[in-house]
């Protein structure tokens, strides 16, 4: 018998401002146990970004994780 969405989704949506730091993130998302999280400024949504996000954009790229913003690394909302 297949699984449902609903029986392996986590339930309700994790949100962090744009201005928030990688290292936010990365510990937001460990506490959780999510991949993934929504940046939205207010209630507009502006991205989303995931751990692979982190890890591919910022991390393999040298850059510093506390001074990278959630907002310039999340996949826009197009």
């Amino acid at each position: 018998m297949a699984e449902l969405v609903k029986d392996v989704m986590t339930p309700g949506v994790v949100a962090v401002r744009p201005g928030a730091s990688l290292v936010e993130v990365a510990q937001l998302m460990r506490s959780q146990n999510i991949g993934d999280v929504v940046v939205a400024d207010g209630q507009r949504v502006v991205g989303l970004l995931t751990d692979r996000d982190i890890t591919v954009r910022a991390v393999a790229e040298g850059t510093d994780p506390l001074a990278v913003s959630a907002g310039s690394v999340c996949t826009p909302d197009t």
